[in-house]
Order: C-alpha cells, then sequence, then structure tokens
C-alpha cells in the first residue's frame, strides 16, 4: 500500500522509475514536503516557543517573529 501511494505522489527521476523524486509543482507537493519534515518543524516550533518567538512555514521557507 505505501509503495502505491509513493508512486502517486511520486515521478520517476530521468526515467528510472525506481529512482523517485517529490517534482515541484505537483498539487502534492507542499503537503508532502510539509510531511516528510513535520517532526524536524514540531522541534523548531518548540525551541520557538521556549524563547517567546513565533514560528512559521511555508514548505521550505522558515519565519521567525518576535515583539
Amino acid at each position: 500500500m505505501a509503495d502505491a501511494f509513493a508512486r502517486l505522489v511520486t515521478a520517476p527521476k530521468n526515467k528510472n522509475f525506481n529512482n523517485r523524486i517529490i517534482p515541484q509543482g505537483y498539487p502534492t507537493s507542499t503537503s508532502i514536503s510539509f510531511l516528510a519534515y513535520k517532526e524536524m518543524f514540531e522541534e523548531i516550533a518548540e525551541y520557538a516557543d521556549y524563547f517567546n518567538y513565533k514560528f512559521s512555514v511555508y514548505v521550505d521557507d522558515l519565519t521567525f517573529s518576535y515583539t
């Protein structure tokens, strides 16, 4: 099942069907990319909270704000 899902949201790299990538521009790209790094983003958010910063992320753009 996981293999079938992975093939739905990835594309072959250089026509090699065993080497797959998350292509830019696919509707699923941003969600899959976020989920791949979710645990890391949660750790960064905890760190930011500790210092009273606001942390936001959009795909691979990270922002820290404070007042």
